[in-house]
């Protein structure tokens, strides 16, 4: 899986909102992805209590998006003006830094 088309579809965000989920789904995908290579669990635990679990080097990433697990649903349901530039600009910069953990733990030269 390679992220980089992810990567340009979060730089063409045209507002803090869409900024932030763009990075949010993009957070989710690389957890996934690491998720589903380690093991195809069977009990719906939450992703990112997964993602703890399987790569615990991951734990602290997986505890920062749950944390924004409720800020995601509140502006997929469409209060977007509640996220700032600044907040989509942090988030999206700590998303980088994840996906680039997963791409390498995956294998991948670079995300």
């Amino acid at each position: 899986m390679s992220f980089e088309r992810a990567f340009d579809e979060l730089e063409r965000a045209t507002c803090p909102a869409e900024q932030f989920l763009c990075a949010y789904d993009l957070a989710r995908s690389a957890a996934l992805a690491v998720v589903l290579a380690a093991a195809r669990p069977r009990a719906r635990w939450q992703l990112w209590q997964w993602l703890g679990r399987i790569a615990p080097e991951l734990r602290e990433w997986a505890e920062y998006f749950a944390a924004h697990d409720e800020v995601a649903a509140v502006a997929q349901a469409g209060a977007t003006a509640m996220i700032t530039q600044r907040q989509a600009d942090d988030f999206e910069r700590g998303v980088r830094k994840f996906t680039r953990e997963c791409a390498k733990r995956l294998g991948q030269a670079s995300a």
